[in-house]
């Protein structure tokens, strides 16, 4: 295999870098833009959760507000009853904007149980008038 020269390669590091720097810089635009209009919040703010199906998690934040997570295809463990949610804020802080900043996993009760990943697809916060259509049984 035949190698690059050097100030090639470093052309190609620096492009790289250059394209996640502004990747990086428009998430930080999408997520400031979704901070002033209070569609995120942090996740110690997660005050309960209920599986409405093997797609979609609700989850209650700050008491008032309810935030519905689909996922991108099935996922098989929240068929289980109570499925324990495993959930891991991407970036570190724990402010949650947007679906991709989520790292979900369902894991099984049992001893010797497994986590398994599951795919975000949207978040977004429910107006009042969808939380009130919803059974009160299937509320978190």
């Amino acid at each position: 295999m035949r190698r690059l020269p050097n100030r090639l390669h470093i052309h190609g590091v620096a492009a790289m870098l250059a394209l996640a720097f502004v990747g990086t810089q428009a998430q930080a635009a999408r997520s400031a833009k979704s901070v002033e209009t209070g569609q995120c919040f942090y996740l110690n703010q997660i005050q309960g959760q209920a599986v409405l199906d093997d797609r979609t998690v609700l989850f209650r934040v700050n008491v008032k507000d309810v935030y519905r997570l689909d996922f991108a295809q099935q996922c098989p463990g929240l068929r289980y009853p109570q499925p324990k949610l495993i959930i891991t804020p991407f970036g570190g802080i724990g402010l949650v904007c947007h679906a991709i900043d989520l790292d979900v996993k369902v894991g099984d009760q049992g001893p010797g149980g497994f986590a398994t990943a599951c795919i975000t697809k949207s978040l977004r916060r429910l107006t009042p008038e969808e939380v009130s259509a919803i059974p009160k049984a299937k509320l978190p």
